[in-house]
């Protein structure tokens, strides 16, 4: 399943982690105003907002998600 069809599929205040690695990467909570991104730093550390996306800029969340190394 792509990551545009999984964060379709979830319900309010799931999450799910994009282009995870090494205990860091992309975390996304489904909130009532869209989709929140947060970033999670590297081997671990608070997470930290990065935005909130609309159903309309779904692919931009993902392209910027798996832009982080």
């Amino acid at each position: 399943m792509s990551d545009l069809e999984n964060l379709l599929k979830m319900e309010y205040e799931d999450t799910i982690y994009l282009n995870w690695f090494e205990e860091g990467g992309g975390e996304v909570i489904r909130v009532y105003e869209g989709w929140q991104l947060y970033e999670v730093p590297q081997y671990g550390g608070m997470p930290r907002l990065y935005g909130t996306y609309s159903k309309d800029n779904l692919q931009e969340l993902i392209d910027e998600v798996n832009s982080w190394t």
